[in-house]
């Protein structure tokens, strides 16, 4: 695989609020994205996105890493400035442990059978951006992860 300069970058907008993302493609086309993801996406950064034009937002470089685009180190280091600079937009988190991810369910009080159910709901969002994107490395990444899922919601339900 191809190694890929990725830029971790601090957005701060005119209003105060801030977002962390990453990104392998230059600042002005990231944030067309959000603005062109408004029109189907109810996401903070998205809809906040679509009230200033990219000259009037300070977008900043604070990081970057070199590695393939699926390297887990991307988003493991977006969640360091993330935690680093608590951003008010963010409303996911970059990266997350299996073992954080099940202590965030238990908190949530979330059934095995509703998290594997959205689970299967991530993978299919995932499918459906990636094929609007014509990225279809990723569509078959995505089909291959849903079917783990499908197949253990399977498995648990015949336990």
């Amino acid at each position: 695989m191809e190694n890929v300069v990725h830029k971790i970058y601090h957005l701060t907008f005119p209003c105060g609020k801030d977002y962390v993302g990453s990104t392998s493609s230059n600042f002005s086309m990231r944030y067309g994205n959000y603005r062109n993801d408004a029109k189907r996406s109810k996401s903070p950064i998205c809809q906040i996105s679509t009230q200033h034009r990219f000259k009037e937002v300070k977008m900043v470089e604070v990081d970057r890493v070199e590695c393939p685009m699926s390297d887990p180190k991307i988003k493991m280091l977006e969640e360091k400035w993330k935690k680093k600079l608590n951003p008010t937009l963010n409303v996911r988190l970059a990266f997350q442990t299996e073992e954080d991810f099940k202590l965030q369910a238990r908190r949530l009080n979330y059934t095995p059978h509703a998290l594997i159910a959205r689970s299967i709901v991530d993978a299919k969002t995932m499918i459906k951006r990636h094929t609007q994107k014509n990225n279809f490395d990723k569509v078959l990444k995505w089909e291959g992860i849903l079917e783990e899922r499908i197949q253990n919601r399977l498995a648990h339900q015949s336990t």
